[in-house]
């Protein structure tokens, strides 16, 4: 499978690298076991979904980590479209989702 993100994504990810550094290491490890992180996300819209990832810095686990939504496109791409921390936002806008798929 292979993966592609987003301008958001990079930009959202970049920011939070800056506060949490471990980060790419959790991005990773993602990436590696995605099959089964797969199996336990949340379905928003055909093909889009949401993850719960662990913030390795934080030591908490996944309800206190990272909110990933991608989009997995004709099963061979999934798009990482956002990345943000629990703790910072608790919520993100469907609309901006559907339009991060369409500019794909």
């Amino acid at each position: 499978m292979t993966f592609k993100t987003t301008e958001l994504f990079d930009k959202q990810a970049k920011k939070l690298s800056k506060k949490y550094k471990n980060l790419k290491n959790d991005l990773k490890l993602l990436i590696g076991d995605f099959e089964s992180l797969h199996q336990s996300s949340t379905s928003i819209q055909k093909n889009l979904y949401k993850i719960r990832l662990a913030n390795s810095n934080k030591n908490k686990g996944k309800s206190a980590g990272y909110r990933i939504y991608y989009y997995v496109k004709v099963e061979e791409t999934t798009y990482l479209l956002t990345i943000y921390d629990k703790s910072d936002v608790e919520i993100i806008d469907e609309d901006l989702l559907i339009e991060l798929i369409e500019n794909l």
